[in-house]
């Protein structure tokens, strides 16, 4: 991970909540390397951290984070149909064995998608239910898979645009890969040169 983010010089890299320490370790490698070989010019800066409030979102079953190796997950691309399925036997409250049971929906995965997914209003109403009991888990999984849906819509139909036009994606991704080895190329080059090994082919 360290050599992905150095070679590129990145100053921002978006990462999860488990992927924090291994940030930190890149950081220290780059002052590291700074102290030792770049002097009053810095050649990699310490890249920072983006952390979006859903960045740790449990999966499904309630057990771990989302992980498509454990299959707990729902994806971008998923239809409403696919949405709904998934989320109809999602774990939710322990606590909530019948309709009429109140529930904590602190402790409620669902809950935590919904302040994700879901306006305020909503996030507020499904809290009240909850508590409550005026609704049952399935309800709230109702209003949830529509508010997903509503949310995903806009990113499925640009995924499904872009599938129908794979000559041009393959393009864009033709030109990144380029500018990477050039900014690649400029990076070990700068590193050679500080640390005083010879040019390639020399």
């Amino acid at each position: 991970m360290a050599a992905d983010i150095l070679l590129y010089r990145a100053e921002k890299v978006p990462v999860g909540d488990d992927q924090v320490q291994h940030l930190e370790l890149t950081r220290e490698l780059a002052r590291r390397w700074n102290a030792a070989f770049a002097g009053e010019a810095p050649v990699f800066p310490e890249p920072q951290p983006i952390l979006s409030p859903a960045r740790r979102i449990v999966g499904l079953d309630g057990q771990a984070k989302m992980s498509k190796s454990l299959g707990n997950t729902i994806g971008v691309m998923e239809s409403p149909e696919a949405i709904w399925q998934k989320l109809r036997p999602a774990v939710t409250d322990p606590a909530r064995v019948t309709k009429s049971d109140p529930g904590t929906p602190e402790i409620c995965n669902l809950y935590a998608l919904h302040r994700h997914f879901s306006p305020p209003e909503t996030v507020e109403e499904v809290a009240t239910n909850c508590r409550t009991a005026g609704w049952g888990c399935i309800d709230c999984k109702k209003v949830l898979a529509a508010n997903m849906t509503a949310t995903l819509a806009p990113l499925r139909e640009r995924g499904l645009e872009l599938a129908s036009r794979p000559g041009e994606v393959a393009d864009i991704l033709a030109s990144g890969a380029d500018a990477a080895r050039r900014q690649a190329r400029e990076t070990m080059a700068t590193v050679t040169e500080r640390m005083g090994f010879l040019p390639e082919g020399r």
